[in-house]
């Protein structure tokens, strides 16, 4: 019998990004479960890597809810695609959520405060 081989890690990354993506756009955990009709358990494992995101709620977030899934899955640091589509936002909004993000990578990375 074969074990699924889990990767912590990457789950651990997708679910964290998938709940900064979340929180960025003025979403609750309930309101995506619902979406997604999952508990908020269920999403709450998903988004701190205990559970992968399966293809079927990665297909609702890029094509229902214009999730930037480039910036879930890969190693993009800022969800550009998020961001633009974030029409009704006023541009210094929008300004101001890419200059969070770009702080926390320099918070991250170089241990900037």
């Amino acid at each position: 019998m074969s074990e699924r081989i889990h990767n912590t890690d990457v789950d651990r990354r997708i679910g964290e990004r998938l709940r900064k993506w979340r929180e960025m756009i003025g979403m609750s955990r309930k309101e995506l479960a619902g979406i997604l009709h999952i508990s908020d358990d269920a999403l709450y494992r998903i988004e701190s890597g205990a559970t992968g995101l399966s293809p079927n709620y990665a297909y609702i977030l890029a094509n229902e809810l214009n999730c930037d899934m480039n910036y879930i899955y890969s190693k993009e640091e800022i969800p550009y695609r998020t961001i633009e589509r974030q029409a009704g936002l006023p541009a210094g909004r929008r300004a101001a959520i890419m200059l969070r993000y770009c702080l926390e990578i320099l918070e991250n990375e170089h241990g900037y405060e």
